[in-house]
């Protein structure tokens, strides 16, 4: 567990004084943002870790900034619980969210922990650039306490029943709730047969659909364009080329992305 703190203690945390200052290893403390399986390899800028007073339970607070990924994310551990009282990754739409949380569930189940937390941040109305809404609801979190009520309320009013939860709203009526939609806390069940996991395993099985179908139609261009490389036009042969050269890239880009996602579905409990 993490240590408990030391009264008006702000340190910044390094490799040096991490394990005593928090309890945890500098690489265990990654892997419980998950960070560090699938980014820690990045040409990094800079890692920063500060150490932050906040009542009872320590909160520790991570930067880590790289030319292609940034994540900030203050947590804290309380009774079994890893808390994500903020979480913001960028860019969005590159999947780093999936990789982020499925690293992060790993290691605290790991480490005996018994659920997540977080807060699905994000209001349409507000014209809010976060997705967390939306995010967070597809890859397994329910919605939790007072948030259940605004919610129902939600779907009431849409007129919508029975009773839908969010991951079955989201793959009927995406519009309804990315549009409307509101900011709610979630929570993620560690236990191997919770509702989390199966959520969640069932969108990694729907990303495995997608990119095994998107490999397939890029390998069908591919055997088009190679046929054109051999044609008695200039134009058409250099159009082939560039294409080719294209879609070879694409598809190696697509290949190690199913790799990552089928490693992911077999490593889910």
């Amino acid at each position: 567990m993490l240590k408990p703190f030391i009264e008006g203690c702000n340190d910044r945390i390094n490799k040096g004084n991490c394990e005593n200052l928090t309890g945890y290893t500098r690489e265990k403390l990654l892997d419980l943002t998950g960070y560090k399986k699938y980014f820690s390899n990045s040409n990094n800028k800079g890692v920063k870790y500060l150490r932050k007073v906040s009542g009872t339970y320590p909160t520790i607070h991570l930067k880590i900034i790289s030319e292609t990924y940034s994540q900030e994310v203050i947590l804290s551990i309380e009774q079994g619980t890893l808390k994500n009282r903020y979480l913001n990754i960028s860019p969005t739409g590159k999947g780093y969210g999936l990789k982020v949380l499925f690293s992060q569930l790993k290691c605290a189940l790991d480490a005996g922990l018994k659920q997540i937390t977080l807060y699905a941040s994000g209001d349409p109305r507000l014209k809010s650039s976060d997705n967390g809404y939306i995010t967070w609801g597809k890859l397994g979190f329910t919605i939790a306490g007072r948030y259940v009520d605004q919610y129902r309320t939600f779907l009431e009013e849409k007129e919508i029943k029975p009773f839908k939860t969010l991951e079955l709203l989201l793959l009927e009526n995406y519009s309804l709730w990315e549009q409307n939609g509101h900011p709610w806390k979630g929570i993620f069940d560690l236990n191997p047969n919770s509702t989390n996991w199966e959520i969640f395993r069932r969108y990694v099985q729907r990303k495995l659909s997608d990119k095994n179908k998107l490999l397939e139609r890029i390998e069908m261009n591919l055997e088009g364009y190679k046929r054109n490389l051999k044609s008695p036009n200039r134009s058409l042969r250099h159009r082939a080329k560039e294409k080719t050269e294209s879609f070879q890239n694409k598809k190696v880009e697509i290949q190690e992305e199913l790799n990552i996602l089928t490693s992911m579905f077999n490593s889910i409990p």
